[in-house]
């Protein structure tokens, strides 16, 4: 703040609000996000929405989260920041799953692994992968072996340009099957 240079006090806040989130303090992730959001206007290179997103899932407004995973992987995506479409990948994996929508959850997370090895970039941080771990643990009880086959095919059918436009279309689908809460 010493500085009184909008980009670098930015900066430092969105650090502070990856932190935050990764710690799960909602209320100072809010408040953080308010004033970083004040600062970086409509400028979605700040990536604020991926922390908007982990903020909503941790609330339980999984259709709210989704719609920020799917606005931050669409704009890391046309940015070709390969390390992030897998982050919000992942994220957009936990939030469907949290949605209960547990097909496109696995078909997701196994895009995101596919796109994981064709990049050499890895996406997931150590302590988050036994939270995916269980997320397809999950999808794939909740499904029954077959159709959790058929979901893990498909992705794999999917050809590697059209992963991430597969990913977006999966989220917007299940955008608009959700109830609001």
């Amino acid at each position: 703040r010493r500085t009184h240079d909008p980009r670098l006090i930015l900066r430092g806040l969105v650090f502070l609000a990856h932190v935050l989130i990764d710690l799960k303090d909602r209320e100072r992730t809010r408040n953080v996000l308010e004033e970083a959001g004040e600062l970086a206007g409509e400028d979605a290179s700040w990536e604020l929405d991926a922390i908007r997103g982990d903020l909503a899932l941790l609330d339980g407004e999984y259709t709210e989260a989704i719609k920020f995973h799917l606005s931050n992987l669409a704009w890391t995506n046309q940015g070709g920041e390969t390390h992030q479409v897998v982050v919000d990948m992942r994220a957009l994996q936990l939030s469907l799953v949290g949605a209960g929508n547990a097909a496109s959850a696995l078909e997701v997370a196994e895009l995101a692994n596919l796109h994981e090895r064709q990049s050499g970039r890895v996406g997931v941080a150590p302590g988050v992968l036994a939270q995916l771990n269980d997320a397809v643990a999950q999808s794939r009880e909740l499904l029954g072996i077959d159709a959790a086959e058929d979901a893990i095919a498909r992705a794999r059918r999917i050809a590697p340009h059209l992963r991430v436009r597969r990913a977006l279309q999966l989220g917007a689908q299940a955008v608009t099957s959700l109830p609001t809460r």
